[in-house]
């Protein structure tokens, strides 16, 4: 787009065709990126607005525009990298240089000079440019604010000045920052600069190198670009105050603007003070003032990188350091890498000066000298990487006067956090003759101490000769404020007796007669020179205060011979100093002092104790005596200590010592003594003592815990006096420390307490410091908690105590969630060269760090090779990092472990890299005791879905600890557990106790057995073999390819709240006796990345060689990749094998290969193999024609394997090679996550594992929701990026509700808009509800109420809209008689038979008539229950003579035969039956016949009373027709038609009809 105001017919400038993507669609769209201040964002409020416009250069007549927007932040201090970058990694901030084409660098790779690594360097000569390229076909612009330069430390060409450009089309190009001085590169090799007010976004930065300190190409070592998030200023051309302040003959002078971004300057007059230079370019006045150099002002005119011009007006005064004034020199000493150290000096008003320090190889320093008033000032020591200072790197701070020099001291940063030094320069006499006055007689008056003394007193002039014994001076000073208890130091330089008095009280006298002097009096012990005496008092022991103070001075001579008058006095208000050493040997100086030793070993001598470099250390064997002793009577007043311990081995630091004082060197005061004390590497411990002056000051080291003794540092500091002390407390004041974990000591609530003790005695292992009452050590054996009572002494010198718990627990205990983390290091060898550091990472932070060996932050101790500690965290996931530079010919190894994690890694570190990082966690899904299962411990089958679906819950619950004893041969088990998405995770491993077979189902899926056999498995299916004590049986899986369920929105049937998986178990025994039930069941992740080598045994096809070399299989495994396994074979099928212990089972997909040492012995092919059962092998990787660059350990390859099942032994197979053999010298096998790719699903697109997919928002809303791709599945959509559209109208159908007490009502609101919660004003009738989600109005009403408005909020992020609604709540039908109240439209219904005797139903309905509800007409009514039972009697007698009469009847029929007589009458003949028993037959006894009075129809049926008569054997004659039973049934055929129904025929069969 063009500059200038934009309208909405605006088109754009030009389109870059080959920055025109396509679209699904197939029509062009554009795609840009920016990148902007973050102080652009406001500050006030949590919501942003972005506001894009899209300008065509055609008509837009298209029907789809593709729009998107996404807004994201930058980590500080970084910058997206040029997507040109040649680099591999693309790790740093910018990848990709370009250099002018006439430019050849002298190294091939050009990165060289962006890497971060200043030992990487190209050169390059004057007029030249570096271009960092951002112009791709995306068309990014992107903001930088920040850049550095850094140049060879040993370059002899100093960059003088430089050009920072920017560009969006390399040919127009904005200054950005200029620069032109000769110091930028004087004492450092790195220059960086801050451009705040940079704002304008580029494609395209270069950096132009305008001027060198010679003609000779520069070497440079790096240049880099970068984001921070700085506060825009006001633009402005301005220079610093303090800046434009010099004195003649100042050197290094370079004074800038304050705000960089400006060029093209101009400066009227031109002629300035002589020996400056003014930049054009940068604005800059630079150079070295003459001594004569005068004072000039100036107009100077600037173009902003904005193109808007800027002037101002500035100063340069030129004045001399003498009234008032003083020079501060800060000599800056760096040791090593020291460029993250750095110094600021301030008042109460601004910064006034900065300075760092430099990575050098050998010690170096430079002196920066400020002139500076009279005033109090604050000297601020810090790191950039919040780390001490490298040993041997400090600060010297000296004080110069028109009369002398006055060395302040050395300070040093010794923490991880800024330390800020009080330095109040602020001298009452400066040792010049200015505002002194003598008294010329040599009579002394007796008022010559008093405020307004009658006497004639003169001003003491530069040059005076006295011919007087008694010199007398006065001067009048004037203190704004003091504290009673800040020091005072006086110098006054004289060669005999002298004589202090403030305000008219003597505080000092020395080698002068006591009592009043006069003219005579003569010093009692003359010295033949002059010198400092050096005194300090405090304010109140010198009778000085705040308002007008008269000093008296008498200086006492041997005689009264005529003497120049060489007196000056210096009068310091030194405060505290606290933190900066003021005790050195250096016999130039007036404030040196003597270290005397008892005895020390080779040149570590007393002197070292006060060098302020901790990395050099006083050393002696066994306990030793070290005197300080004060030159010239010097007495320093001090009221505490402070001892470091030295970079050797802890044993030699001091546990017991003694402080004592003397003014004689005879008679010695005790101060202070410690008889328990701990120190760690280079650590200060601090204790007070009553203040006192004194020029002999004795430490007595008495012991150690070796036969050396070695202290760093020593020191004696004066620090402000204490007022109303704190009690003593502790917090925590419960503590919990573990066995073999060094133990985490509490804080006190203040530290001005001394000489510690604790009752009773701390539990073993442990110790109390008695200078800092801290606990220290490692506890060696478990401890209950009780309490214990801390002692100590305050200043006063009275007791007090605190009370503390203590207890000491395992910390690795299985019921515990805490983990033992154990890190040992060994084998390394404790040099300069060596640098070993680790830390222990967790999602919340830095969970412990430690430095084996190295610098950082504190050196390697001498004589220590070994390194091993413990640390006891809570359970989860964990990275250790080591950060390692190795140099020596011994590679260390490591060893680490973590309770609870499978992992257990061993080896030694590889020396070609610099970093090695391994994984851990230790996450109990399950946890093996405290997990509650359900079980089934039944001698039957179990349903068929068991392990499916939420039958299980309905069983009983226990832990493992409380399971009953198993009795049957299968038992069934069943948990559920809650599982999240982490990318850090790449399988879970289950663990499961059995002595005999197990079968493990995840969600309903079978994904392991172990022991048995395979196909159906039943309740009675036996395992295939048993152990005779149970073991844990483990298998890991792959959380992407197994069901294992990461959607946190997820929850499983039957389970506890939240839990989104299943795990069940059924453990199978070969007998059903009765034992204890040792079931139990782990479930943890396994860390993405992590080493499955674990826990088996290898295995090799051929046999390796033996002594000397021992080159055996399990080589190929141990973590080591320089020993290796070898055994003489023809190349082919050559085997390292590694077999699971206890039927485990593992998940690998990533192979690593390590060659052995030997070029020839290294494999062509290689082949991976898994099994399950070690017979039958499955191929998961063949690679064919390897390489091998040389030989050597140390060489590697590496395979990603797409395997997605767990085995129980892997193989890898060589074949091929030069000769002899093949080599294996470590074969790695890691489980990764792998990319699982999203299906598009709900018009959400496929997406990658891990990565989000942005999809359409619910109704109403804009924006995007968003789902990412977990495990292969999508998650539940997130709706955070959804905004909704700005609420309309709505209303509610209907809009006047009638409702009546006890019926159901409910109204629902029309919507256009989406609304994320809704409210209502008044609050409904008793009954009615309104849902806040959907804003339905519902329920049933239970008490009247007059017609109301409501008034319905509807509310999103974008605002509001509300509604109205009438409610009016009618009473329905009150409760009458035997009805209750009913709602309208509903029956009330009365059952007869609460009353008794009586049955039946009533109802009545309650109904709406003009407006009321009224009850209806009674429906039904009740009926007695007498009748009704009369009516069941007489109907059950009837059935029961029925039934009796057909029993009777069907009993005779089975005995009679019945005979049609010729006249058509039946008769019947009753025959009675006897059985024969011998014969076995039955025959006939008797008949009887009978003859009934009435004709049969049908079947015969006789009910009568029969007429019995005898029949003989002549009346068979008769012709009787004998009926068959067939012949006694009868059919009847019958049809239904619609006249009804009638009988068609009649017959004995069917034939018949």
């Amino acid at each position: 787009m063009h500059r200038g105001t934009i309208t909405q017919y605006t088109t754009p400038s030009n389109i870059e065709n080959d920055y025109i993507l396509q679209s699904s669609s197939s029509l062009p769209f554009l795609t840009r990126r920016a990148s902007f201040n973050a102080h652009f964002l406001s500050s006030d409020t949590t919501q942003v607005t972005l506001a894009v416009e899209v300008h065509h250069v055609w008509s837009h007549i298209l029907l789809s525009d593709p729009f998107f927007a996404v807004l994201f932040l930058l980590p500080t201090g970084s910058c997206p990298s040029p997507l040109s970058s040649s680099e591999a990694d693309n790790s740093h901030v910018f990848s990709s240089l370009l250099l002018s084409t006439d430019y050849i660098p002298i190294s091939p790779s050009l990165p060289l000079s962006n890497d971060a690594d200043t030992r990487t360097t190209i050169s390059i000569a004057s007029s030249r440019w570096i271009q960092a390229t951002y112009a791709t076909s995306f068309s990014p612009l992107f903001l930088v604010n920040t850049y550095s330069i850094a140049i060879a430390n040993a370059a002899a060409v100093s960059l003088v000045a430089w050009r920072l450009e920017g560009s969006r089309d390399e040919q127009r190009w904005t200054v950005l920052d200029a620069k032109e001085g000769s110091s930028f590169f004087l004492h450092h090799s790195t220059f960086s600069a801050d451009l705040p007010a940079q704002t304008t976004l580029f494609s395209f930065y270069r950096i132009v190198f305008l001027s060198f300190s010679s003609s000779s190409p520069l070497t440079l070592a790096d240049f880099s670009l970068a984001l921070k998030p700085l506060s825009p200023p006001r633009v402005e051309l301005a220079y610093s105050l303090f800046s434009l302040t010099l004195f003649p003959s100042q050197s290094d002078v370079y004074i800038a603007p304050t705000l960089n971004g400006f060029s093209s300057f101009s400066i009227t007059p031109t002629t300035l003070p002589q020996g400056l230079s003014f930049s054009t370019l940068a604005g800059s006045f630079y150079g070295t003032l003459a001594p004569t150099a005068s004072s000039a002002s100036f107009s100077i005119t600037a173009t902003f990188a904005d193109g808007a011009t800027h002037r101002t007006t500035v100063t340069l005064f030129v004045l001399p350091c003498v009234v008032n004034q003083a020079f501060l020199s800060i000599e800056t000493i760096s040791a090593k890498q020291a460029s993250a150290a750095f110094w600021t000096l301030a008042n109460d008003r601004s910064t006034l000066a900065t300075g760092r320090g430099e990575n050098t190889a050998v010690p170096s320093s430079f002196t920066q000298t400020f002139c500076l008033p009279f005033d109090m000032y604050t000297l601020t020591l810090d790191s950039t990487t919040h780390t001490p200072w490298p040993r041997g790197t400090l600060l010297r701070l000296t004080l110069t006067t028109a009369s002398t020099t006055l060395t302040i001291g050395s300070v040093t940063h010794t923490t991880a956090t800024s330390i800020a030094v009080s330095l109040p320069l602020r001298l009452l006499s400066d040792g010049t003759a200015v505002d002194w006055t003598y008294h010329p007689s040599s009579s002394v008056p007796a008022d010559w101490t008093q405020d307004r003394p009658a006497s004639a007193w003169e001003p003491l002039p530069d040059s005076l000769t006295l011919a007087q014994s008694v010199w007398l001076f006065r001067k009048q000073v004037s203190l704004p404020s003091i504290a009673s208890e800040e020091l005072v130091e006086f110098r006054v330089f004289c060669r005999a007796g002298l004589l202090l008095v403030s305000n008219g009280v003597e505080f000092h006298r020395h080698s002068i007669p006591a009592g009043e002097i006069t003219s005579s009096t003569v010093a009692q012990d003359p010295t033949p020179i002059t010198y400092w005496h050096i005194l300090s008092f405090t304010a109140a022991e010198a009778s000085l205060r705040s308002g007008t103070n008269v000093l008296a001075i008498a200086v006492v001579n041997p005689d009264a011979q005529t003497r120049a008058v060489d007196f000056r006095a210096i009068v310091h208000l030194s405060g505290y100093s606290a933190f900066v050493a003021q005790q050195f040997t250096d016999a130039s100086s007036a404030d040196s002092l003597s270290l005397v030793d008892s005895a020390h070993i080779g040149d570590h001598a007393a002197s070292r104790l006060v060098d302020a470099d901790l990395s050099s250390f006083f050393s002696s064997s066994g306990s030793s005596f070290v005197t300080f002793l004060f030159h010239n009577q010097r007495s320093d007043k001090y009221n505490t200590y402070c001892l470091t311990s030295a970079p050797t081995h802890a044993s030699t630091y001091p546990v017991a010592w003694t402080l004592s004082a003397s003014n004689d060197g005879s008679a010695w005061v005790s101060l202070d003594a410690v008889s328990a004390a701990s120190f760690s590497l280079g650590e200060s411990k601090c204790s007070f003592f009553p203040s006192g002056a004194f020029s002999h000051y004795r430490l007595h080291l008495e012991r150690s815990q070796s036969s050396l003794l070695n202290l760093a540092e020593f020191g004696l500091f004066f620090v402000k006096a204490v007022g109303e002390m704190e009690p003593l407390s502790l917090s925590p004041d419960s503590l919990q420390g573990f066995l073999g974990c060094p133990i985490t000591s509490y804080a006190l609530s203040s530290s001005h307490y001394r000489h510690f003790s604790v009752q009773p005695a701390l539990p073993a292992g442990l110790s109390l410091d008695a200078v800092t009452g801290l606990l220290f050590g490692t506890p060696s054996e478990l401890h209950e908690a009780s309490q214990f009572s801390l002692t100590a002494e305050s200043h006063g010198g009275s007791p007090t105590t605190a009370v503390f718990s203590l207890a000491i627990l395992q910390c690795d205990e299985e019921t515990s969630s805490l983990s033992l983390f154990r890190v040992a290091v060994s084998d390394f060898a404790a040099t300069d060269e060596n640098h070993i550091e680790f830390w222990i990472l967790s999602t919340a932070g830095v969970a412990a760090h430690a430095v084996v060996v190295g610098e950082q932050p504190w050196e390697h101790r001498e004589g220590v090779s070994s390194f091993e500690r413990s640390f006891c965290v809570p359970c989860g996931a964990y990275t250790i990092r080591f950060e390692h530079v190795l140099r020596g010919a011994i590679t260390p190894s490591y060893s680490l472990s973590l309770s609870g994690a499978d992992e257990v890694y061993s080896g030694t570190f590889d020396a070609s890299t610099t970093a090695s990082e391994f994984r851990f966690d230790t996450t109990h899904l399950i946890h093996p005791i405290t997990t509650s299962w359900h079980y089934r411990i039944d001698s039957s089958e179990p349903p068929a879905n068991w392990f499916q679906s939420a039958t299980s819950a309905l069983w009983p619950e226990a832990t493992p600890t409380s399971l009953p004893p198993l009795s049957t041969l299968t038992s069934y088990y069943c948990t559920t557990f809650q599982a999240a998405y982490t990318s850090s995770v790449s399988a879970f491993s289950v663990g499961v106790r059995s002595r005999g077979g197990i079968v493990v189902y995840l969600n309903g899926m079978e994904i392991s057995r172990a022991r048995m056999p395979e196909g159906p498995v039943t309740h009675f299916t036996p395992p295939t073999s048993e152990t005779p004590d149970p073991e844990f049986i483990v298998f890991s899986g792959s959380v992407q390819f197994l069901p294992f369920v990461v959607d946190a929105s997820a929850q499983v049937e039957g389970g506890r709240e939240g839990d989104n998986n299943r795990l069940c178990v059924e453990l199978h025994r070969k007998s059903a006796v009765s034992e204890v039930n040792f079931f139990a069941a782990s479930l943890k992740y396994v860390a993405s990345g992590s080493d499955r080598v674990l826990d088996g045994e290898s295995w090799g096809s051929v046999q390796g060689i033996g002594a000397p070399w021992h080159e055996y299989v399990a080589n190929a495994f141990d973590k080591n990749i320089r020993s290796k396994y070898f055994g003489s074979s023809t190349c082919e099928e050559v085997a390292a094998r590694w077999t699971y212990a206890s039927e485990r089972r593992e998940f690998a997909n990533r192979l690593r290969f390590y060659a052995g040492n030997s070029f020839t012995r290294r494999p062509r092919r290689l082949r991976l193999e898994g099994s399950q059962n070690g017979e039958s092998w499955k191929v998961l990787l063949e690679s064919e024609e390897l390489t091998w660059e040389s030989g050597g350990y140390g060489e590697w390859k590496e395979w990603r394997l797409s395997n997605q099942e767990s085995f129980h032994a892997y193989q890898l197979v060589g074949n091929g090679c030069g000769s002899e053999g093949i080599e294996f010298a470590e074969v790695l096998l890691f489980a990764d996550r792998v990319n699982v790719a999203c299906a598009a699903v709900d018009g959400f697109p496929a997406a990658n594992e891990g990565e989000e997919s942005h999809g359409p928002c619910p109704e109403f809303m804009t924006g995007y929701a968003i789902r990412t791709c977990q495990n292969g599945h999508f998650s539940s959509i997130d709706e955070s990026h959804c905004i909704p559209t700005a609420p309309t109208s709505f209303s509610y159908e209907p809009q006047r509700i009638t409702a009546f007490t006890y019926s159901f009502v409910s109204a629902s609101p029309v919507l256009s808009f989406y609304v994320s919660s809704f409210s209502i004003k008044p609050s409904l009738p008793a009954g009615l509800v309104l849902s806040f989600k959907t804003g339905r109005i519902s329920g049933t009403p239970v008490e009247a109420s007059f017609v109301t408005t409501y008034t319905i909020t509807a509310k999103n992020s974008r605002g509001s809209s509300r509604a109205f609604l009438e409610i009016i709540v009618k009473s329905g039908c009150p409760s009458i008689g035997d009805f209750p109240s009913t709602p309208v439209g509903e029956e009330a219904e009365y059952r007869c038979s609460k009353n008794y005797w009586m049955y039946g139903k009533v109802r009545r309905l309650c109904m709406e008539h003009e407006g009321m509800a009224v009850w209806g007409e009674p429906r039904g009514y009740c009926k007695r229950s007498v009748m009704l039972v009369v009516v069941v009697v007489l109907a059950a007698l009837i059935l029961c003579a029925v039934v009796i009469t057909w029993c009777v009847s069907e009993s005779m029929n089975r005995r009679m035969n019945v005979y049609q007589l010729p006249n058509g009458e039946y008769e019947m003949e009753e025959v009675g039956e006897k059985e024969n028993m011998e014969a076995g037959e039955k025959e006939e006894t008797e008949r009887v016949r009978v003859r009934p009075a009435m004709k049969l129809v049908g079947r015969p049926v006789f009910l009568y009373i029969p007429r019995y008569f005898h029949k003989k054997k002549k009346d068979y004659s008769y012709e009787y027709k004998r009926l068959r039973p067939r012949e006694l049934n009868r059919i009847w055929c019958v049809c239904w038609n619609k006249e009804g129904l009638r009988v068609i025929c009649e017959g004995s069969n069917v034939n018949d009809c």
